[in-house]
């Protein structure tokens, strides 16, 4: 479970009265105000969160990327285009890779 979904339903669950959270079978369930059996966080709130994370990733991997294509840009002197190609396939290995991840989770 990624540790920034984590923090983001504790910090929804905070904002919104619920108490205990807790993962169970890959499921976040918490205790709703004045409720004595804990539920699941609501499906809606878990796709929001995990949208804004994976935004965030996203973005912090264009920035990281940018960053490459300026460092091999600079130091090594090659043409930009060529800098980018880099830049490119090693983000198409890293979606690649990430793909081939979840399709190992759901197959299970």
């Amino acid at each position: 479970m990624d540790n920034s979904i984590q923090k983001q339903v504790k910090k929804w669950c905070q904002e919104n009265g619920w108490t205990d959270l807790f993962v169970q079978k890959e499921r976040f369930y918490a205790f709703p105000p004045s409720a004595v059996i804990p539920l699941p966080i609501p499906t809606e709130v878990m796709g929001k969160i995990t949208r804004d994370v994976h935004r965030r990733n996203i973005l912090f991997l264009i920035i990281l990327f940018t960053q490459i294509v300026i460092i091999l840009n600079t130091i090594f002197d090659l043409p930009f285009w060529l800098a980018l190609l880099v830049v490119i396939l090693l983000g198409i290995f890293m979606l690649l890779d990430e793909l081939w991840s979840w399709l190992c989770v759901y197959k299970e």
